[in-house]
């Protein structure tokens, strides 16, 4: 009986150890537009899905791929809050970014220019996915 109190007590806390495993959002992976948001300065925003939207592949050194495969470069600042993203021939795009708690699968990108100002006065953001 003491043995299978025993055991039962580590079935426990392997199966609450394994459930309490907490998820923290990483850029790292692949990511795909799947809607984008702008306002029209009246204060509405309006929400449109993309389909097949353009896709990014965040890699653990530094380097991106876009949907053709075409690398890049990719920087995060030290606040971890604002995005560096440089394609060979493309113009340096620069973003704010922010994954909502809870739902680390989910990437809101804003853009910003390089001062981290944003350009749209009346909002603009892209939804982001993530794909693995």
């Amino acid at each position: 009986m003491r043995n299978l109190f025993y055991l039962f007590i580590c079935g426990q806390f392997l199966i609450t150890s394994c459930n309490s495993k907490k998820e923290e959002f990483t850029l790292i992976g692949k990511w795909q537009l799947t809607e984008t948001i702008s306002g029209n300065g009246g204060g509405k925003n309006y929400h449109s899905d993309v389909s097949n939207g353009r896709i990014f592949e965040f890699k653990n050194n530094g380097e991106i791929l876009d949907k053709s495969g075409q690398k890049g470069k990719y920087q995060i600042d030290s606040t971890e809050t604002y995005l560096q993203i440089s394609f060979p021939n493309s113009e340096v795009e620069y973003f704010n970014y922010y994954s909502e708690e809870n739902n680390y699968n989910k990437m809101t990108l804003n853009p910003v220019n390089s001062e981290h100002q944003f350009i749209c006065d009346c909002g603009c953001s892209e939804i982001y996915k993530k794909l693995e």
